[in-house]
């Protein structure tokens, strides 16, 4: 017998195998978040105990997206996933490929990618010594990349010179324009009619 418990919500589902989670009417996944304890889980055997097991799967995390994936087919009825915004692998491959199948509450798990590790995704952080918003790497503190105009998760325009910045509106003494988030590094510009 296997059960599935959740540390925030008050929900057991307990099931013998595959073919009883077949009977299941309705799924709700819980806990898709990219983290250490989320789902897939990234804790690690012991290296010693690698020795003694066979390790084929071709695919990372191969049990859990087994099991993952049977909650999303094999359901009578209606699968509702829970992702925050710094949704799981598992999410982020549906959102890619079945984009149209996927509704969210608040557009967070299509964030925008960090531009300078590649991988993490920009989200709203608040400054703790004067409460001011921010955008910052969900990768911190492996990436410490920070940008004060919170405008870019509505219009992530890449800079086209350096790459790694993003194009927001400001004004000067000839009118509104785009400027690179790189400035005074970047003096891109794209005048606004």
């Amino acid at each position: 017998m296997r059960s599935i418990k959740t540390p925030f919500a008050k929900l057991f589902i307990i099931f013998d195998s595959y073919k009883q989670l077949l009977a299941v009417i309705n799924v709700i996944v819980l806990k898709l978040s990219n983290h250490l304890l989320g789902f897939p889980n990234k804790i690690t055997d012991d290296p010693l105990l690698s020795l003694l097991l066979n390790d084929n799967e071709a695919y990372r995390f191969a049990e859990e997206r087994r099991l993952f994936y049977v909650a999303l087919t094999r359901t009578k009825n209606e699968v509702v996933l829970l992702a925050p915004s710094e949704a799981s692998l598992f999410v982020e491959e549906l959102l890619k490929d079945n984009n149209y199948l996927l509704t969210t509450t608040d557009g967070a798990v299509n964030a925008t990618a960090c531009p300078y590790c590649k991988t993490g995704k920009l989200l709203i952080r608040q400054h703790t010594a004067n409460g001011s918003q921010f955008l910052g790497c969900s990768h911190y503190p492996s990436c410490n990349q920070t940008f004060k105009n919170l405008e870019i998760l509505k219009n992530d325009l890449m800079c086209p010179d350096c790459q790694s910045g993003f194009m927001v509106k400001r004004s000067g003494r000839f009118g509104d324009f785009l400027g690179c988030t790189n400035y005074p590094g970047c003096k891109n510009t794209i005048k606004l009619k």
